[in-house]
């Protein structure tokens, strides 16, 4: 779990590298439990989230307050990656965001595996 604490300085450039399973699948999700947004009343944020050097989720935030784009993102985003998660199948109500939080009030990511 990563939260806002592990980064100290404004307008810097973090990467965390983390080592899978390649053949698992797993859920990364990204949680403002402000409710704020990532971006822009308290700074630009964004992230990328790669998979054996490919991009598979990128943020693209924007303003949310003015109604730009991902206006949407309000409280969670996930994104399923790793080679394993082609031979699980989702039902659409799997893939909705989890309507619960941790009790902690800063942003958090959490990459969970999925089970097969």
């Amino acid at each position: 779990r990563l939260d806002k604490y592990s980064y100290k300085k404004e307008n810097e450039l973090y990467v965390e590298k983390e080592y899978f399973y390649a053949d698992g699948c797993y859920k990364f999700t990204i949680i403002d439990l402000h409710g704020d947004g990532i971006c822009c009343k308290h700074g630009s944020g964004s992230y990328i989230l790669s998979w054996g050097g490919d991009i598979i989720r990128e943020s693209k935030f924007e303003d949310v307050f003015s109604g730009n784009q991902d206006a949407n993102f309000i409280r969670s985003e996930s994104t399923r990656f790793g080679d394993g998660c082609s031979l699980i199948s989702f039902s659409p109500s799997s893939m909705m965001p989890s309507t619960s939080f941790p009790s902690s009030r800063s942003p958090a990511a959490l990459i969970t595996p999925v089970p097969s």
